[in-house]
């Protein structure tokens, strides 16, 4: 992960990880659970390193749950990818759709987070 840069993702899986990297070029960073949050000072660390941070978890009760939490505890953004052909996570989108359709709907959703 770079010292610095326009945007962080928080994920919950390696797999995530590694997708969000690999096809739109981001850093991005996973839990260690979907039942545990971070520690506020991890969060201030990121906030204070990136210009943007946001969460992308599962498009499911847990992960529903935990983008809400995340959203209201450090007041961050969140956002979901299209529940296609079952994809509940952004390396299944990825691997459902295209990778030119998974870039747009990202930076898409990118963009109207911070409008």
């Amino acid at each position: 992960m770079p010292k610095s840069g326009e945007l962080l993702v928080i994920t919950k899986s390696l797999k995530d990880v590694m997708s969000i990297h690999d096809i739109v070029g981001v850093p991005a960073i996973g839990l260690q659970s979907e039942s545990v949050m971070m520690k506020d000072s991890v969060m201030d660390e990121y906030k204070s390193r990136f210009k943007k941070v946001v969460c992308l978890f599962d498009n499911d009760d847990a992960g529903i749950k935990l983008a809400k939490e995340f959203s209201k505890r450090y007041n961050v953004p969140h956002f979901f990818v299209l529940p296609i052909s079952n994809s509940k996570d952004f390396s299944d989108f990825v691997k459902n759709t295209t990778i030119n359709f998974s870039i747009e709907y990202f930076n898409k959703k990118i963009k109207k987070l911070y409008e």
